[in-house]
């Protein structure tokens, strides 16, 4: 029997509509099962199977709810308990809970592939906190839930661990039935693949033989079964989108007293798919326990995943961050923007890599790139590049107590780049070029961490002023309560001046160095500065080599060209007491002193070439207390030098002082001790061509006063001063540093029983 054209469009439609009445009726009747079954009653199942794999309680207090279209399962209120033990001690009932969460499952795939394929996943108000005590943490009982990395024997990278081989086969079948799309952009790496799969194999012989276990115990009726593609049902990672509200993580650290709280963690992701690389935009708030700030960030980045969980990278993010204070400090917000071009990371191999990160704020830029091995055996490099950075304003906005520096604009404005490399546990910085303020410096440096962390360094600086980085004691800060049993061992005010002690919470030298830094530091290294100056005074071609161990640090050599002469001398400092202390031993040859004064004192009584020995000590924290506990020994020898601002010969004939006034001299000697600041004269001797000159007095350096007194015998007076030959004249230099004045002692001079027989014997003389 044929049929015609009609009969065949007939039983054509009656086909097509049977075909499309089929399916649709088997929906309906799927989704009339799914709405008339109550998906409430297989709570306690699920509780009862979640807590005999994890060893935790699992409480769903919402409702669980089903949908049709689009097929998805909804439960309310969840949440996984932590032991007893942890919440009595930490105050904290849960290890996770989840106010809702929804996931979103793919009709098609679960109907025609037979694949439980989660094609959505919504979250709110997530929340997991991690809670580590002394002996144990609440997670290590969940840890066979998730696959674990740790170190392998030699020659294995790593490995799954404190997983049973059920968990680990479980975790492969998922991964290896993954669908994903032929056009994937990360490939899974041969190699890694059968590293993991041999570790896989040594780990099912391991458990195999109970002999190679070392005592371990093994259950008897363990099987190892490989996955299998024809199971009915696989779970596809593959998400349309995943999205997380309000989400809070939370690490609490008994061992190290420490807590990282992420909280208000929204995130957004569309089309997931393992080894497809797909966006997220994300913000969250970040503090911890540590420093007093407060983060917010807002980041959005392409993420790719492997396929076996163990190469990630994120590539071209854009982002930024605030970084606020406790709103008692008073100080802004500081907005930080972030990109970068690449941050891969291999799980299994201990790798990671970063390009191009780049960090801007206040005026500054940070740019880095590094990459290599982390982990216990790090091994890494990198190079980074500092431009525009305020120190001062960067200190400010991150809470940190910057010194009050004598020069406002001590750095402020620091630049530069360096390569460093981390291996073996020693960090390498080379070749560095800083410049900061008028100075730049140019090295390398080394830090050792074991056994204790240790420096060496071999830096050059072409120009540093150590003045633009004294600190002042703060007027307005607290002063600190003094136990009366050490006021004894503290410097006296000086009177007419106070003196500032403990106006700081924490002790500085006077280059503005924390004394807590000085006492844990060790470190070997050279310095050599082109010019430096320091209270004034401007040396060049110095050198230096530190050597710093136990709170005792030297200087040795600490040498430079100072003023057309030389220095030779070391330096030691001992920070193991409650203030500072200081020994200064050397020399000095040829130093031209009026220039040494002038620069140092701003006055100007005195030239000539200084040859000199001191061997001085003091203590303490600035510049006044350091003068204040001055002592030792001095030594000094000036020759072919002069006094400025007199003329002793006009003195002596009772003329007025004129500006530009001199008495040269051939040489001069002064020898004394020098006491709490004080430097005490005990033997001056002058020497020069019209007479010569014997006495004492004293150096007030606190006071910045002098006062010496000599007796100046004529032997070779000028004709207007003939009647003086031979006699000797009490000649005093008394006052401040930039205001001495020079006079004669005439009562002085008439009192002296030689002068008296030579004045009547001139006077007999003029008389006869």
């Amino acid at each position: 029997m044929t049929l015609n054209s009609a009969q065949f469009f007939k039983w054509s439609n009656r086909l097509i509509l049977v075909g499309a009445i089929v399916p649709l009726l088997l929906f309906l009747g799927f989704a009339a099962a799914i709405s008339f079954i109550d998906f409430n009653q297989y709570k306690p199942q699920i509780e009862s199977e979640v807590a005999q794999r994890s060893g935790h309680e699992l409480h769903i207090e919402g409702a669980i709810e089903v949908s049709v279209f689009p097929f998805a399962f909804s439960v309310g209120e969840l949440a996984l308990k932590n032991k007893a033990s942890f919440a009595e001690k930490f105050g904290q009932e849960n290890l996770l809970s989840v106010k809702q969460m929804r996931v979103e499952v793919s009709l098609w795939d679960l109907f025609i592939n037979k694949q439980l394929s989660v094609v959505g996943l919504e979250l709110i108000d997530p929340k997991l906190v991690l809670l580590r005590g002394q002996k144990a943490a609440n997670w290590e009982s969940v840890a066979r839930l998730i696959p674990l990395f740790s170190k392998e024997e030699e020659g294995v990278s790593r490995r799954y661990a404190n997983a049973s081989l059920k968990d680990l086969d479980l975790f492969m079948r998922r991964v290896s039935a993954i669908a994903t799309p032929k056009d994937e952009a990360i490939e899974a790496d041969p190699v890694v693949t059968n590293a993991l799969e041999d570790r896989l194999s040594d780990k099912a012989e391991e458990l195999a033989n109970p002999s190679d276990l070392n005592g371990a115990v093994v259950k008897d009726n363990l099987e190892v079964t490989a996955p299998n593609a024809s199971d009915d049902l696989a779970l596809q990672w593959h998400f349309e989108s995943v999205i997380i509200k309000n989400g809070h993580f939370e690490l609490q650290d008994a061992v190290v007293n420490h807590q990282a709280v992420v909280s208000n963690l929204n995130l957004l992701a569309f089309d997931v798919t393992l080894g497809k690389p797909f966006q997220v935009r994300t913000d969250f708030a970040y503090r911890n326990t540590l420093k007093a700030r407060h983060y917010e960030f807002d980041l959005s980045a392409d993420l790719d995943v492997s396929k076996d969980l163990s190469l990630w990278q994120v590539s071209d993010w854009q982002g930024a961050f605030k970084l606020k204070l406790p709103e008692a400090q008073k100080v802004p917000e500081m907005r930080l923007v972030t990109e970068g071009k690449r941050f891969s990371l291999n799980l299994l191999e201990d790798q990671i890599q970063v390009t191009d990160v780049q960090l801007k704020a206040l005026g500054s830029q940070v740019t880095t790139s590094f990459s290599g091995f982390y982990g216990e055996q790090a091994n890494l490099y990198g190079v980074v590049d500092v431009d525009g950075v305020n120190v001062q304003n960067w200190g400010r906005h991150l809470g940190v107590q910057m010194p009050d520096f004598v020069n406002e604009k001590a750095l402020t404005e620091v630049k530069g780049q360096l390569n460093w490399a981390l291996e073996a546990g020693t960090l390498n910085v080379s070749d560095m070029v800083l410049s900061w303020d008028e100075s730049t410096l140019k090295g390398a440096l080394w830090r050792k961490s074991a056994p204790q962390v240790s420096y060496a360094y071999d830096f050059t600086i072409d120009r540093l002023n150590l003045d633009d980085y004294r600190a002042r004691f703060k007027d307005d800060a607290p002063m600190q309560k003094k136990d009366p049993a050490t006021l004894a061992d503290e410097p006296k005010p000086i009177e007419g001046k106070s003196v500032d002690l403990g106006r700081m919470e924490s002790t500085y030298l006077p280059l503005a160095v924390p004394i807590s830094t000085l006492r844990e530091l060790n470190a070997d290294g050279k310095l050599q500065i082109a010019s430096l100056t320091a209270w004034g005074v401007t040396a060049q071609s110095v050198e230096m080599e530190l050597k710093a161990s136990q709170g005792k640090l030297q200087l040795a050599p600490f040498d430079a060209d100072l003023y057309q002469g030389r220095l030779t001398s070391k330096l030691e400092l001992d920070v193991n007491g409650k203030t500072p202390s200081y020994r200064w031993q050397g020399k000095t040859q040829q130093v031209q002193v009026g220039e040494l004064l002038q620069a140092g004192w701003q006055t100007r009584p005195l030239g000539g070439a200084l040859e000199s020995h001191f061997d001085l000590n003091t203590l303490g924290s600035n510049a006044s207390v350091l003068k204040q506990n001055l002592l030792g020994e001095l030594n000094l020898s000036v020759t072919d030098g002069a006094f400025y601002g007199v003329d002793l010969d006009r003195l002596l004939a009772g003329q007025a002082v004129a500006e530009g006034d001199s008495t040269a001299f051939k040489s001069m000697e002064i020898k004394g001790p020098i006491k709490q600041g004080v430097f005490n004269i005990q033997k001056m001797g002058v020497d020069s061509q019209r007479f010569s000159a014997s006495g004492f007095g004293s150096l007030d350096l606190n006071q910045g006063r002098i006062d010496t007194q000599m007796k100046v015998l004529v032997s070779n007076p000028i004709k207007a001063l003939r009647h003086l030959k031979g006699m000797k004249v009490p000649v005093s230099y008394r006052g401040p540093l930039d205001q001495a004045v020079w006079s004669v002692n005439l009562q002085a001079l008439l009192a002296e029983p030689g002068n008296q027989k030579k004045l009547v014997a001139q006077l007999k003389a003029l008389l006869q």
